[in-house]
């Protein structure tokens, strides 16, 4: 017996804290955003030499690589975006992160009002019946092999979605603070 209390401590000390970070992958309309940003920079570039042959003020075009710069710092950060989603003390937080520096806070869940954790494949029947008033997905991709969904039914009633890529210590995590009727019913996905 006094194993047993061992164990479940440990495995409260291994789930008090996860983090998972993934990059947005580039495909479809996201895709479609990087390409015009890129397309932008270059007709950005040949505009500027455009101008400076037009005056006939060639010494100017020293500015080009350092106005380019500028504008790629403060503007490619809107098309490389990571997702962040953290368990922490049965807290379920989700950021997007742009250009790997400014962090947004994008929700906030308690990991015990999950209602059901289960491969996105195998519920798709489930997450039309349920209706979520909010969708948030922090998956890199629509086609990630462990993309998951979590149903999500607050305190006030709010019935949220969440898409999220986990990997087995994430549903671990995840599934440590879930209700036992959570479990059971994600049970019958096989996760």
């Amino acid at each position: 017996m006094p194993f047993r209390k061992l164990t479940q401590r440990a495995d409260l000390v291994e789930f008090n804290y996860f983090e998972y970070t993934v990059s947005k992958k580039s495909e479809g309309a996201y895709k479609l955003l990087r390409g015009l940003m890129v397309l932008f920079y270059v007709v950005y570039v040949v505009g500027f030499f455009s101008v400076i042959f037009v005056l006939k003020a060639i010494p100017v075009g020293a500015l080009i690589p350092v106005t380019l710069w500028i504008l790629i710092f403060f503007t490619w950060r809107f098309v490389s975006i990571e997702y962040r989603y953290e368990v922490d003390k049965g807290r379920l937080i989700f950021s997007e992160i742009y250009g790997g520096k400014k962090s947004k806070t994008k929700a906030e869940f308690r990991v015990h009002d999950v209602i059901l954790l289960a491969p996105v494949g195998a519920a798709t029947s489930e997450i039309e019946n349920f209706a979520p008033d909010r969708v948030f997905d922090a998956s890199p991709s629509v086609s990630s092999p462990d993309r998951y969904v979590l149903l999500i039914r607050d305190e006030t009633g709010v019935k949220t979605a969440f898409y999220v890529q986990a990997n087995e210590k994430a549903v671990k995590a995840i599934r440590f603070y879930m209700t036992p009727e959570a479990k059971e019913a994600s049970d019958a996905f096989g996760d």
